[in-house]
């Protein structure tokens, strides 16, 4: 019954560490645009919307997939 339970703390453990770093990597591509630098960006007003748009759903894409890949494997443990 422990053990179970141990399983399960680290499951979502590991799930949390997964968004955490997730997060991350849209908050480095955030700092690499907000740094001084002329990236001839700046003159479209729609740059910021596009930027911010790609970020979120490329995070939220590897957050799908990282999901379905434990979901898989905790199938794959448990039969």
């Amino acid at each position: 019954m422990l053990d179970v339970v141990r399983n399960e703390f680290l499951a979502f453990e590991i799930r949390i560490n997964n968004i955490t770093l997730d997060f991350e990597v849209g908050a480095f591509i955030t700092r690499i645009f907000a740094m001084n630098l002329l990236n001839h960006s700046e003159q479209y007003p729609y740059a910021f919307n596009i930027v911010t748009g790609t970020t979120f759903h490329f995070i939220m894409r590897i957050i799908i997939v990282k999901i379905m890949r434990l979901l898989r494997y905790r199938k794959i443990q448990l039969h």
